[in-house]
Formats: C-alpha cells, structure tokens, sequence
C-alpha cells in the first residue's frame, strides 16, 4: 500500500515552530510521509531530512532573513495579498503527488486552497491561534505613528475575520487548536462541527526528562522563584504579573519573578517601565530569551510557574504549550481566568487560578500557593496525572493521525 503523503506549508522558520515539529512527527511515527515547506534563514540549506520530516527552505525575497529584519515581512504579504509568491516557489519545488495540503496558521490559506486545486487534494486549514483577535493586541502598546497606521491599513481586525469566514468555508478541513476557538468558529462563521478537528498544543510525556539546568535558578537560590517562560506581549499579561510583585514583595521579602523571553522594543519598554516606576529592581529580572532546551529547566527550578494571560477574544479561544508543559513541571502552575486556562486548570483541579487583569488578584494567589502546604502537593499531582495522561500529546496526536487515516480512506 502506498504511503500517504502530506505537504505541510509554513511561513515561519523549522525548526523550532514546536506545534508543526509535533504534528509532523507524530504522522512521520503513524507511517505518513511528510514535507515541511518554510522559511529559509540565511544559514540554512535549502533542504534536509529532520527525524524524518522532509525539510523544503523556500527562498523567496519576502520571507528571507533580511527583508524581515528591516521590518516589511508582514507589509510585503499584505500587499502581495497573502504570499503569492510561495505558490509559484512550492510549484517550482514539488516532485511527486500528495494526499493533503497541510496548512499552517491564516495568512497562508489562500495559497493553500490554490496549491490543493493545482494538485488535485484537499487543503487542511491549521489554525494556532485566533489570528484577527490576536491583530487587535499585539501592537496595542505601538508607539510608532506611522506602524500604527500601517496596522491600521493592512491589518485591520475585522478584514482578517471577514478573511477567515471566507478561507474556513473554502479548505476541505479546519483544525483548531482549542476548544474554545472551535466553539467559536462553528457559531460565529457557521461552519460544520463536522469539518473541524481538535488537537490541543498539549506537550510529550517527557518533555521535563534530561534537561539541562540554568545558572539563574538554582537549588541554593534563596530567592521564592515566580516564573514566566514565553513570548511577551501586551495580551500576555506580563505586566499584571509585574504590578503585583508590588503586594507580593511585603508578604515575601525573597520573591524574585522571573521573565525569560523576548517581546517586541516597544514591549519590553514598557515592562522594564514599570519596574523602574514601582521601585521593583530587586524583584522582578528580565532574562532574556533563552535557547528552548532550557525551558524545561525554568519550569522545574522555580517555585512557581505562572500564565498571567490578560482577557480579550484572543486569548479567551488559545491556548499556550506552555499551560502542559508547567503541569508536566511538578511545580506549583498559576494561570489567570481566561476561559481555555481556567477551563484545563478546574477540569482536573490542578492549580491556581487569579482574575485576568487584576494585579491584587495575582498577588494574593502567589502568597496562596506561598502558604499552601500539603494542599500544593495535592494540586502539583492532579496537574501531571492529567498532562501525562489525556491531555498529553501522546493523547493528543491520535486524533490528528485518525483523522488523516480516515481522509485516506
């Protein structure tokens, strides 16, 4: 029997996208051939074979490593309405015949819908995140006048959705990555619960086994480590975590809270902002971004792990890899009430959960877990039962592989 075949396509650099390098391996596991179509980083070569995916970098001027540091990535696909120009580079590069067009994120599904009609199969919309939502708050603390106008010109939220209505109904195929967003997509375009599939950024059973350790957090640390691992943005929350380090400090002297990402110039001004207002210096470190390997070791050596997401549409329908990857930490997790945390956090009772955007909130959840005792060890447990078992990524990917199994069928 001939081997299902399956091109995936990407506008971002792979590795490290860790939710495609998931996908892929789990269907490379099942017996499917898979061809990774991204970006190409100057120091990258054109192709290679990695855990048995199929590497293809597109060399195209729009998502080089160039135009992209001189700020027009994004502007150069809005004009060329959505990467044209991958279809005429993917066209140029494939050899062979595939069983499906695998789609990463929104920006590329109308190349993917072209691609799956010039290739005779269907086109499979992967949807990480709720992108028009996620338009109207990324550049909210944008200071750049003539930025704000080009955001307001070419990526206007409500012309993203009125996209996405249109680009769900045309794919064969949407998957979404919570349920939430699922929801949200069957009501709000009125599509078929039919035409959708789930398949959560849940994490491997063993992502926390032989990691290495980071010289910042230690065992003979006397600080009370809060941790925050991830990208930084105004939807993320950081700064109601900083804003509650002022109340969090008088009832822990030693509380340190720990950035470990990178944001956008803009962003972290305004964080570092803060920090310098409240007088917090000695409380809250920016480390920077570090390599993904030592993630794991950020989760497992601090105190507590926090997701301190603020509430709007966007990520009230998303979900971090990092929520399983902190239940996996055997370490307390804190995460806000937005709907998919709180949801994940009360479905197995294992955290802490504060009011999105309330730096009191926050605070007084921190000095919790703090007093907490036996209670946290109870908590830790139910966390890592539930991302060990259903909601792990072992769970997770069956799913995904059964449902390209029956599309072969």
């Amino acid at each position: 029997m001939r081997k299902l075949s399956i091109l995936m396509l990407l506008d971002g650099d792979f590795p490290p996208d860790i939710r495609v390098q998931k996908e892929a391996a789990s269907l490379v596991a099942s017996g499917v051939n898979v061809t990774v179509f991204s970006s190409r980083r100057l120091d990258a070569s054109p192709e290679e074979e990695i855990d048995g995916i199929r590497v293809v970098r597109m060399n195209i001027p729009s998502i080089s490593d160039q135009f992209n540091k001189k700020g027009w990535h994004d502007v150069f696909g809005a004009v060329n309405f959505f990467y044209r120009d991958i279809y005429n580079e993917v066209i140029r590069l494939v050899d062979g015949n595939y069983d499906a067009i695998h789609v990463h994120d929104l920006p590329l599904a109308r190349t993917g819908i072209a691609l799956g009609k010039k290739l005779n199969c269907p086109c499979v919309l992967d949807l990480h995140e709720n992108y028009a939502d996620g338009l109207d708050v990324w550049s909210g603390w944008q200071k750049n006048v003539l930025k704000k106008i080009k955001n307001a010109l070419l990526f206007n939220p409500a012309r993203w959705l009125r996209y996405e209505k249109r680009m769900v109904h045309q794919v064969g195929f949407v998957i979404a990555s919570v349920q939430e967003m699922q929801d949200r997509l069957i009501k709000e375009h009125d599509l078929s619960p039919a035409k959708t599939l789930l398949v959560s950024n849940t994490e491997y059973r063993a992502f926390h086994h032989d990691q290495p350790t980071v010289d910042f957090i230690t065992e003979a640390d006397d600080n009370y480590n809060i941790t925050y691992v991830g990208g930084i943005g105004p939807h993320r929350g950081v700064d109601t975590a900083i804003h509650a380090m002022e109340e969090v400090v008088k009832h822990i002297p030693e509380a340190r809270l720990n950035i470990i990402g990178s944001g956008s110039a803009g962003t972290m001004a305004q964080l570092k902002r803060i920090v310098i207002d409240k007088e917090l210096g000695e409380a809250v470190v920016f480390h920077g971004k570090v390599p993904f390997k030592s993630v794991s070791a950020c989760m497992t050596q601090s105190d507590i792990n926090i997701i301190p997401h603020n509430s709007n549409r966007q990520t009230n329908a998303a979900i971090p890899h990092k929520l399983f990857q902190s239940m996996l930490s055997q370490k307390p997790t804190l995460v806000s009430d937005c709907s998919p945390l709180k949801r994940t956090i009360e479905s197995c009772g294992g955290g802490w959960i504060f009011e999105a955007d309330s730096p009191l909130s926050c605070a007084q959840k921190i000095i919790e877990i703090h007093q907490s005792g036996s209670e946290m060890n109870t908590r830790i447990r139910r966390a890592y039962e539930a991302a060990s078992g259903p909601l792990s990524w072992e769970s997770t990917a069956e799913s995904l592989v059964a449902f390209y199994q029956n599309l072969a069928k």
